[in-house]
């Protein structure tokens, strides 16, 4: 009797502890499954969420996309296609508006739904939400690539020793140079390279113009990274527009 009455105590026990299980979502970084009619996705609203998400990424060498758009009619969003870390909802004949869920199939997982009455009231409410919704998207998606960075973070201690700050990147990113206020950090690919150089230059009174960064790089460069043949080095188109921000460093 005692077995008995032990046994139902574990099977009674274990139904209350009973809890939902959210899997891991899916998917590039970047990608966003975007749930559409596929009328809608063929006419202005489709063109209206290219344009909104997909334009080109300022500043890299190759074009690349700022969000990857992955079209699928809401008939097959279901099992596998639910999890997915970033998804675009649209919803048309509902009222206006945006609504933004967190983590309802998977975990972490953003889905932004667009909704309105028509098409014009859908494409509407993309051009007033743009800057939102990207928001939300990056933050999501950087985020998500702090995650896969931390689980083969590099060991080097070079940037400490050098400039006293901490960076945290790939192992996989190697020390092509590494001298007085400079260090190269380059990781190669198929088709060429990714580089990271960080260096120290002295502050003057002369104001920090893009143009003045821009000539700051080139000058460490022509010493500090040589080009593919001897006496040649690399420099940066004049066309490039520089992006900065400022940070306060403790030392």
């Amino acid at each position: 009797m005692k077995k008995a009455i032990f046994f139902i105590a574990i099977i009674l026990l274990g139904c209350q502890n009973d809890s939902k299980i959210v899997l891991a979502s899916s998917g590039n970084l970047n990608e966003v499954s975007v749930v559409i009619e596929n009328d809608l996705w063929e006419g202005a609203v489709g063109k209206e969420l290219k344009t909104a998400f997909s334009k080109p990424i300022y500043g890299l060498p190759q074009q690349e996309k700022q969000f990857i758009l992955r079209q699928m009619p809401p008939g097959i969003f279901s099992g596998f296609a639910t999890k997915s870390r970033a998804i675009i909802k649209i919803e048309s004949n509902k009222k206006k508006g945006i609504n933004v869920v967190s983590n309802k199939y998977a975990s972490p997982q953003k889905i932004i739904v667009i909704s309105g009455a028509n098409a014009n009231q859908i494409i509407q409410q993309i051009r007033s939400n743009t800057k939102e919704i990207v928001s939300i998207l990056r933050n999501s998606e950087i985020r998500e690539k702090k995650r896969r960075i931390k689980k083969s973070l590099s060991s080097s201690s070079s940037l400490k020793k050098v400039f006293n700050i901490t960076l945290d990147y790939p192992s996989i990113y190697r020390e092509a140079s590494v001298l007085e206020n400079f260090v190269w950090l380059r990781k190669d690919t198929k088709s060429g390279s990714v580089n990271l150089s960080i260096f120290e230059a002295p502050l003057t009174r002369d104001k920090l113009s893009k143009q003045k960064i821009i000539a700051i790089r080139d000058s460490v460069a022509k010493t500090t990274i040589p080009g593919p043949t001897l006496g040649t080095y690399m420099t940066t188109d004049p066309e490039y527009r520089a992006v900065s921000k400022p940070i306060i460093i403790n030392k």
